[in-house]
């Protein structure tokens, strides 16, 4: 019987160990995503722009053609608006 309750025991304390591994991954995970986001609202947007243009795998030294002009517009539309979202988070957590 005694075999038995440590087993149980062990059982519990693994799954205690388990769960917190999880979380600490977790933790990890949600720190590098906010990391990356206070990284993008200190850079200046033309840093920002550069490099989501690297990440795409395109290169500066291409000659745009009328789609990639069209692409930097919604990516600038989309840095708009991802400027007045993170103003509206900073509002709202001061």
């Amino acid at each position: 019987m005694r075999f038995v309750q440590l087993t149980n025991d062990k059982a519990d304390l693994m799954n205690k160990l388990d769960a917190e591994e999880h979380a600490n991954r977790e933790m990890r995970t949600n720190y590098a995503d906010m990391e990356e986001r206070l990284q993008s609202i200190d850079e200046p947007k033309q840093k920002v722009l550069q490099r989501r243009l690297r990440q795409q795998g395109r290169s500066k030294n291409l000659t745009k053609t009328g789609e990639d002009e069209e692409n930097d517009n919604q990516d600038e539309q989309t840095d708009d608006q991802d400027d007045i979202c993170k103003s509206m988070t900073m509002k709202a957590r001061a």
